[in-house]
């Protein structure tokens, strides 16, 4: 059985039945059964959809690898209202495989916390496996498949087999996919490419701290001798592989020559991860039950005696905690942690000025899990 999808068109142009349309004309069916995708899941039901992940990866051949979870085949569910609520943009299918080099990148979100990519979204190999896995590397009339592009949410691929729900991957910076938004901050606004929560998140606090501000939570007060007004964000890392620092234009209190400040890619995901009121954390508001994550054994903690919000210590002022838990790849432990984050007072090394976050680490309770022994 096929779908009408040519019916919309040669995929050059929106079809007149528009992206819904598209959705509500695929055609759902259980995942096939074939040698090179190899065996599917059982059923998971997301985002209104039932959907199979395959087991391992799809073997393609190295460019054409696809993770467990990205791919996954839609057997049911509501296509129609998931592209009616997050369809944005119909990509074109390249005429053969050989045009995916050429696929312009879709992008669907910037993210300065990812180390080697500029972003989130569709490339010409996301693209390339995703139809490789839809029709088993056969060849294929381009205008009976269509890409429509969901922002940061799973992007679809319809065609004659069936459909594919598809997470964006990383993928790298071109011109034309290159923007920038406005981020307010305590001394103005700064143009910047960030759009992951997390890293918006810690450039606000990398403002107010700099500026001489430190959040409402703060029981203390703020000792940074030199307050630094952000101006411009020079270059995120994400626009320089392999780069460690997020780079700002600064300007410090009562100098007038610029100044550019520099921020660890770890440290700023530290200030936009990280909570301000250690009663967030387990165990701060008093004993509290927790289970380990790998031998699911219960254990009780208590965090009671926190370095507050905008004390100063020898590691800097603190600003922040974070809970997780230790575990050894050849150790059967598993240990609760509370991080505290310390802002250091800022150095300055002519006209360079680098933020640095430090740890102090309190280790809150230890599992072991019982072993019985078998005699033989």
């Amino acid at each position: 059985m096929t779908t009408t999808l040519s019916n919309f068109g040669s995929g050059d142009a929106q079809p007149t039945g528009g992206l819904t349309g598209i959705a509500k004309a695929a055609f759902l069916t259980e995942p096939p059964n074939r040698e090179n995708t190899g065996k599917w899941e059982a059923p998971d039901t997301e985002y209104g959809l039932t959907t199979h992940r395959h087991r391992g990866r799809y073997g393609g051949g190295k460019t054409h690898t696809a993770a467990t979870h990205e791919v996954r085949w839609v057997s049911g569910g509501d296509l129609g209202g998931y592209v009616e609520k997050y369809g944005d943009k119909l990509l074109q299918i390249p005429d053969t495989y050989s045009g995916f080099s050429e696929f312009e990148p879709y992008l669907s979100c910037i993210d300065g916390l990812l180390t080697e990519a500029y972003g989130y979204g569709i490339d010409g190999t996301a693209a390339e496996r995703a139809l490789r896995v839809l029709i088993d590397n056969g060849r294929y009339n381009r205008s009976n498949y269509h890409i429509i592009a969901c922002g940061q949410y799973p992007w679809v691929l319809i065609g004659d087999e069936g459909v594919l729900l598809c997470s964006t991957t990383p993928i790298g910076r071109t011109d034309s996919i290159s923007r920038t938004v406005p981020l307010s901050l305590p001394t103005g606004e700064v143009d910047v490419e960030e759009e992951n929560p997390t890293a918006l998140t810690a450039l606000r606090r990398v403002g107010a701290y700099l500026s001489g501000n430190i959040p409402d939570e703060a029981s203390g007060e703020n000792t940074i001798d030199t307050p630094i007004s952000l101006e411009e964000h020079l270059q995120p890392p994400l626009t320089k592989r392999r780069s460690k620092y997020h780079k700002f234009t600064g300007e410090p209190s009562g100098e007038e020559s610029e100044t550019e400040l520099r921020i660890k890619r770890g440290d700023l995901y530290s200030l936009g991860a990280m909570e301000l009121d250690p009663h967030s954390v387990p165990g701060g508001n008093g004993t509290e039950q927790i289970t380990a994550p790998q031998s699911g054994m219960d254990v009780e903690v208590s965090f009671t005696d926190p370095r507050e919000i905008g004390e100063s210590h020898s590691e800097g002022i603190v600003i922040g905690y974070s809970f997780d838990w230790e575990c050894y790849g050849c150790s059967t432990e598993e240990v609760a942690v509370v991080t505290t984050y310390h802002l250091e007072e800022p150095s300055i090394d002519g006209s360079r000025i680098e933020l640095t976050i430090n740890t102090t680490h309190t280790r809150l309770a230890t599992v072991t899990p019982d072993y019985k022994i078998h005699d033989n």
